[in-house]
């Protein structure tokens, strides 16, 4: 073997021999084929002095594994003591120095580095995680506050809390108005008044299949994103790549903060659909929102991000059918309520949902309501959630025809609404129908809408006395500080706002439930 120059691999128990011509050892003196690894050094023991030694601040067992590729513990603990090594403990690790006075000297320097004699303050986020402990617990003390942040994963001593409260000389009588006027003054432009640089790397440094360490490949050209939490920012993206098995490795906290080929976080996405959708808001409001935190975004991308959010909530959606199922099936099961709608000659719109926990279950378009449709459609509901205890639907006959089918042997029932809403058509809808055209014929609406704008300018400067006035109508007793003069154009103005405002009385349901036309025929007469 001596006159071969063969070199044995250090794990394996020593089975495996490569020629010395063979390995291209890395900086460390390392060469891996496959799982199996060889050491310029020859053996784990002479492999491990001479990393220690040439360290320039010993190494821990973590450090060594992830040199050498394999946890060094189960090799050294079968040594009390290993000739050219020196070992100490530190926080609980085991720590291996050179056995060199010179080189122990400078590596035990630079590994227990002298402590500062300037107090310990906690970094700027764990100072911003102590700011909302405190606001939400005004009357905290140090020991308490600390104890909590303990609990919920946040390593922060008492002292150091307390060198913060020193360092910014803030007292208990004080406390409360310092974090007030320090929340009054913080938003994200006043934080950031430059676009702030965040770097993001990969959380893991060797490979998790080949146990190797990964290499930098590339770093991603700085890309401008935004999130609700900080505003915009410019993050700066560095790749990392196994050698061996060539695969790639990104940050997995920049994914979890923006979708790929995003330049808007989640936050902002979840900010916008529930704005859009929940809030009412339109886009030129929530362009206003976002701008006051710090968010730079246009009108079309709020658009297309709201679109986004649809997706994604339904792609969620889909995902948790399971749980749902699960959930429905603790209440006893569900009743499946079915209904669609359409507008012109567009696909319909076919909505289900849980009459028990009044969930939906599912939206999608459709054709028509014809049976060929609709059974496909309800065979995928029965997939998802099971067979209904019932189901409830209008009289339309397509969507009989695709119930009976699908679900045999359930209960089949009418919709209340839908019958009465067609009831209701039947009974008052020629009378609806004669109001309206009337109505429209004379244009009494528009006519009453012009002058109400002529009346507007007229009274522009006593226009807040308008709900004085109709308070003084009810009291039979106008107010002494109504001018007099006035009081024509403004009973008028008032009067015509009473008579459109009964085109919008009702309950939202819809004719004959509501009927505005005649609510409006009504005040004007």
């Amino acid at each position: 073997m001596k006159e071969w120059r063969v070199c044995t691999s250090y794990n394996k128990n020593s089975r495996y021999y490569t020629l010395l011509s063979i390995p291209k050892f890395n900086k460390k003196g390392i060469w891996t084929y496959k799982d199996i690894f060889f050491s310029r050094y020859g053996t784990l023991k002479n492999t491990i002095i001479a990393l220690a030694a040439k360290s320039k601040k010993g190494l821990t067992h973590s450090e060594l594994e992830e040199i050498i590729g394999m946890n060094p513990k189960c090799f050294m603990a079968r040594f009390k003591e290993v000739p050219g090594l020196r070992k100490e403990n530190y926080k609980k690790q085991i720590v291996y120095f050179s056995v060199d006075p010179d080189t122990y000297k400078s590596q035990k320097e630079k590994r227990f580095p002298p402590e500062s004699s300037v107090p310990k303050l906690p970094p700027d986020a764990m100072t911003i995680v102590i700011l909302v402990e405190l606001i939400q617990n005004p009357g905290i003390s140090i020991e308490t506050l600390s104890s909590r942040l303990h609990d919920q994963g946040y390593k922060i001593e008492a002292n150091t809390i307390g060198n913060l409260f020193k360092h910014y000389n803030i007292s208990k009588k004080k406390l409360r108005r310092t974090i007030d006027n320090m929340v009054l003054n913080v938003s994200s432009p006043k934080l950031f008044s430059l676009t702030p640089i965040i770097h993001f790397k990969p959380e893991r440094c060797t490979c998790p299949d080949c146990h190797i360490k990964l290499k930098v490949q590339k770093t991603l050209p700085d890309k401008k994103i935004a999130t609700l939490a900080v505003g915009d920012l410019i993050a700066h993206e560095t790749i990392y790549y196994c050698e061996k098995c060539g695969r790639i490795f990104h940050s997995r906290e920049l994914r979890s903060l923006v979708p790929e080929k995003c330049n808007f976080g989640f936050d902002v996405i979840v900010f916008i659909g529930k704005s859009l959708f929940l809030r009412c808001r339109n886009y030129q409001e929530i362009l206003s929102e976002l701008k006051k935190k710090n968010i730079t975004i246009s009108i079309s991308e709020i658009a297309f991000l709201a679109k986004k959010f649809i997706i994604y909530l339904a792609l969620l959606h889909k995902l948790v059918q399971r749980k749902t199922r699960g959930y429905m099936n603790m209440n006893g099961g569900y009743i499946l309520h079915l209904d669609g709608t359409c507008e012109g000659g567009s696909s319909h719109l076919i909505s289900v949902l849980d009459g028990i926990s009044e969930m939906v279950l599912c939206n999608a378009k459709l054709p028509s309501e014809n049976s060929d449709d609709l059974i496909p459609f309800l065979e995928g509901i029965k997939k998802a959630y099971g067979v209904p205890l019932a189901v409830v639907s209008d009289m339309d006959k397509g969507i009989a025809l695709a119930i009976k089918k699908v679900f045999k042997n359930v209960a089949a029932f009418i919709c209340h609404y839908h019958f009465l809403a067609a009831l209701g058509k039947d009974l008052f809808g020629y009378e609806n129908d004669i109001i309206r055209k009337r109505l429209q014929k004379h244009g009494i609406q528009a006519v009453l809408k012009r002058r109400a704008r002529q009346l507007e300018e007229s009274i522009a400067d006593t226009n807040t006395l308008v709900d004085g006035f109709v308070s003084g109508i009810e009291s039979e007793k106008i107010s002494l500080n109504c001018p007099l003069s006035h009081v024509p154009e403004i009973a008028a103005y008032t009067l015509i706002k009473w008579t459109l405002d009964g085109k919008n009385q009702g309950n939202g349901f819809g004719f004959p439930f509501d009927q505005p036309y005649l609510m409006f025929y009504q005040r004007l007469t």
